[in-house]
């Protein structure tokens, strides 16, 4: 299995079984959770409640500056654990906040307030606020900070360990349960498509050099067969484990005390919280245009 995300980028998606395999070294996140980092070494518990403060602290948050003492925490983890910065910009950037730029575009235009910029259209002029371009800001921040979060947790832990702190946490078992399934089973899906992609493309006399009707006529019929098999193989699956006597204790089995040491980065991500709150709370009473 590749460990270099960016071949996600170089891969040809001209060939469907190229497209899959790519596909499946996205979602592989398990690679860095090895190296000698620094949040390779914590307990996956105060890594997940970390997480967690820094998303509520990012939602919670009304400007942008409030966001850049957590975005600097986040930045600074991540050197910290060794993960290249090339692979938190491809799984954090063109992506999800890249859509919510797109998403928060007319924000800037449609919010009243004092005029900043003027875009001239055919159907007339678009002036562009203050107070929209500060709320269409926050929001592409806010997105950005907690997907970087949550991408900086499941790069630096492994999934095991993350269901376990789930149920650590008093999640339910049914959701926990159904979460780590979820998680084994894309890649035994993606393998499933590859290999039908791989056979179709073997009876094919002729393969596609582009992003054609063909192609995605193809794709389409792929994932309705992929589709009806993993419904049957799902609960076929769920029977066996029932018949094998299954069940969720083995979350929370072997569970060993979380060191001291390891709360100190909680405590320490508590206080970026803290800060970033204070800071939108001054920022609030000097700019209040940009609520």
């Amino acid at each position: 299995m590749s460990q270099k995300p960016s071949l996600f980028m170089r891969r040809r998606v001209s060939s469907l079984s190229g497209l899959f395999e790519a596909m499946r070294d996205f979602f592989y996140q398990e690679s860095y959770c090895d190296k000698p980092g620094l949040l390779q070494r914590v307990d996956a518990r105060p890594k997940l409640l970390a997480s967690a403060a820094l998303v509520v602290t990012a939602v919670l948050a009304q400007t942008p500056w409030a966001l850049i003492p957590i975005l600097a925490t986040l930045l600074l983890l991540s050197a910290l654990s060794k993960i290249p910065i090339r692979v938190l910009a491809w799984r954090t950037t063109f992506f999800i906040p890249f859509f919510a730029a797109i998403i928060a575009l007319p924000i800037a235009f449609t919010t009243p307030g004092s005029p900043a910029a003027s875009l001239p259209t055919p159907w007339g002029v678009l002036e562009a606020t203050k107070e929209g371009v500060c709320r269409a800001t926050a929001f592409i921040l806010r997105v950005w900070v907690c997907v970087y979060a949550l991408v900086l947790l499941t790069l630096t832990t492994r999934f095991a360990d993350i269901t376990r702190a789930l149920y650590w946490l008093g999640l339910p078992k049914a959701f926990v349960s159904m979460t780590a399934v979820t998680y084994r089973y894309i890649f035994l899906l993606l393998d499933e498509a590859r290999r039908m992609a791989l056979a179709r493309e073997a009876r094919s006399p002729t393969k596609p050099r582009r992003i054609s009707k063909r192609y995605l006529k193809d794709l389409g019929g792929i994932l309705a067969a992929l589709f009806i098999r993993s419904y049957e193989r799902g609960e076929r699956v769920y029977l066996a484990m029932k018949a094998r006597g299954y069940s969720s204790a083995g979350f929370h089995a072997n569970l060993a005390p979380i060191p001291k040491r390891d709360w100190l980065l909680f405590a320490a991500v508590l206080c970026t919280c803290a800060a970033s709150l204070l800071l939108d709370f001054f920022e609030f009473l000097a700019i209040g245009w940009c609520v």
